[in-house]
């Protein structure tokens, strides 16, 4: 299971990130690919996302900052079902959908990063950067450039 959901879309990067990269390069690779997701979803300016992206760039992973990025991750998915049946009801646009659900999959993909295995984390966290838009391969474009 460990790489299976990344493995699907990226199996080389998958592979890649299970090759024996040292931690702390792993969770600085996420800090480097997950900036601009946050940047692009709104959520960098949420002081809770900015300590735990201040944990992986230098390296880190924090139990309390992964728990608190998980609840984040829980209370943003609950928004994206909320907006998303909004929309069936005709009273929120399709656009506000996609923004609910990227942030949700944005503060997913910084839960994962953070989590206690650091391979899995990578991977978990890539995969959720990648769902979170339609173009989401530029993310795993970053992430591959941060690992060479």
């Amino acid at each position: 299971m460990t790489q299976e959901r990344l493995s699907l879309i990226e199996p080389a990067l998958a592979t890649q990130l299970a090759s024996g990269i040292a931690e702390p390069q792993l969770r600085r690779s996420c800090s480097t690919f997950l900036l601009p997701l946050l940047e692009r979803t709104g959520l960098s300016l949420n002081p809770a996302v900015q300590r735990a992206c201040d944990i992986l760039a230098a390296g880190g992973s924090d139990e309390a900052s992964h728990r608190e990025m998980q609840h984040l991750a829980e209370i943003l998915d609950e928004r994206y079902f909320e907006i998303s049946q909004s929309a069936e009801e005709g009273s929120r646009s399709d656009g506000d959908v996609l923004a609910a659900f990227a942030q949700a999959r944005a503060a997913g993909a910084v839960a994962a990063a953070l989590g206690p295995d650091p391979v899995f984390s990578a991977q978990e966290a890539a995969y959720e950067a990648h769902c979170a838009f339609a173009d989401g391969s530029g993310v795993l474009n970053v992430l591959a450039e941060a690992m060479e």
